[in-house]
């Protein structure tokens, strides 16, 4: 009985769906972001997850006017961020982000540009932490 058991626990390891300790992103997490314009007034500002793998897909308000819209983007290993802004998660209609996450310290921030072309051009630089 006790070696039936045992194989059926070893058939249950090895059918796990799991992702290697290799594959997870570093930086994933949940994190708050700040697009800010050139003079460094907050223009959109939210809560983000960075998922294992790497990628953002996460609705972002305006500041201003409470509008929303999908910041979506993808984070490298070495911490390198592109992404763009769109209406859903699988539509990508607007604008640019890039940048960079950064450890220093146990602290995890990011910065970088970005640029929202959906109505009139917006620009300017966004922060981030990871919570």
């Amino acid at each position: 009985m006790k070696k039936w058991i045992l194989i059926l626990f070893v058939i249950l390891l090895a059918s796990c769906d799991q992702t290697a300790i290799d594959e997870i992103n570093p930086y994933s997490g949940r994190w708050v972001i700040a697009f800010k314009d050139n003079s460094g007034n907050i223009v959109r500002e939210g809560k983000f997850t960075l998922q294992d793998n790497g990628n953002i897909c996460s609705k972002i308000e305006a500041s201003t006017t409470g509008d929303s819209l999908f910041f979506q983007g993808n984070v490298s290993s070495d911490g390198g961020l592109t992404g763009m802004f769109g209406d859903s998660c699988s539509v990508n209609n607007s604008g640019s982000v890039s940048g960079n996450l950064t450890e220093l310290l146990g602290i995890i921030t990011g910065t970088g540009n970005w640029n929202d072309t959906s109505g009139s051009t917006v620009s300017g630089i966004w922060e981030a932490r990871r919570l």
